[in-house]
């Protein structure tokens, strides 16, 4: 049996602050790759998810989309 196993605490999550904090996160990565990095997300966005899983989400996404752009902008837009 495998005690790595990853057990999910769903709860109610500010998608925006999180995504905000995740970008936050990221943004020093970005400024010296010289890349701009934009977030587009409506004030207020909340959901039923793992908030941990939600948030390492959001910081690999833009940890990726970081290390595969050689210059420009990075825009995370994020709707209902």
């Amino acid at each position: 049996m495998d005690n790595t196993s990853l057990i999910l605490e769903p709860e109610t999550v500010d998608v925006a602050k999180l995504v905000r904090q995740a970008v936050s996160m990221v943004s020093q990565l970005a400024a010296r790759q010289q890349i701009d990095l934009q977030c587009d997300v409506p004030e207020e966005l909340k959901c039923i998810a793992d908030e941990r899983a939600v948030r390492q989400i959001c910081i690999n996404l833009l940890s990726n989309a970081i290390k595969f752009t050689r210059d420009g902008e990075i825009t995370l837009d994020v709707s209902r």
